[in-house]
């Protein structure tokens, strides 16, 4: 039987009987990995639009904001509570995932 934290980190069937020659793989390649790099694509992104003087629909970070967004991105855990994946999303959508982490912080 596989735990969320299983569900998570599953590259695919490959994790059965080959899960020792995958576990490095886990990192880069898992539902875990796409989900930490979209928050950190999605924290970046944010900074940015909120740096650029001609987007008036994002105000400029204050140095106290942009200090708590770089903790959120230095600090991402190495495990997603099962909170931040939604059982209730579809499974091929990560959007949820990363805004639902990201609004809980």
């Amino acid at each position: 039987m596989t735990t969320p934290e299983a569900t998570l980190t599953a590259i695919s069937p490959v994790d059965g009987r080959y899960a020792r020659q995958t576990e490095p793989l886990r990192a880069f390649f898992s539902e875990f990995a796409l989900i930490k790099h979209r928050v950190l694509v999605e924290i970046e992104w944010f900074k940015a639009l909120s740096a650029h003087p001609g987007i008036s629909e994002v105000p400029a970070l204050s140095q106290a904001a942009r200090q708590h967004l770089d903790e959120i991105a230095e600090q991402f855990p190495s495990r997603m509570p099962n909170a931040s994946k939604p059982s209730n999303a579809p499974p091929t959508t990560t959007l949820k995932p990363s805004s639902t982490f990201l609004k809980n912080r």
